[in-house]
C-alpha cells in the first residue's frame, strides 16, 4: 500500500539558499523525498531497514514562505 505524509513549514523571514534540513530515516520497502513536488532521494529499503538507517540532507531547492517536504512510502505484503 502507498501512503505520503505531509510536512509543511514557513521559511518567510530566511534566506531559503542558506538552509539545510538533516535527518536519518528507513523505509521498508520503497521511499521517495520531494521538496515542493520535485524529487529529491528514492530510497529502496532492506529486509530489516531499521537497523541501519540511511542519512538524508537537503541543501537546496527551499523556497522563500511557505514548503512541502512530502515522504511517499510503499510497503508490499508479505509473501510469508
Amino acid at each position: 500500500a502507498w501512503t505520503t505524509f505531509y510536512q509543511e513549514f514557513d521559511l518567510q523571514n530566511l534566506d531559503p539558499t542558506t538552509v539545510q534540513l538533516s535527518g536519518l530515516f528507513g523505509v521498508d520497502d520503497f521511499g521517495a523525498f520531494f521538496l515542493n513536488g520535485e524529487s529529491i532521494s528514492v530510497t529502496y529499503g532492506s529486509f530489516d531497514p531499521f537497523r541501519a538507517l540511511n542519512p538524508l540532507i537537503i541543501s537546496g531547492g527551499f523556497r522563500q514562505g511557505r514548503n512541502t517536504l512530502a515522504v511517499q512510502v510503499h510497503n508490499s505484503a508479505c509473501p510469508c
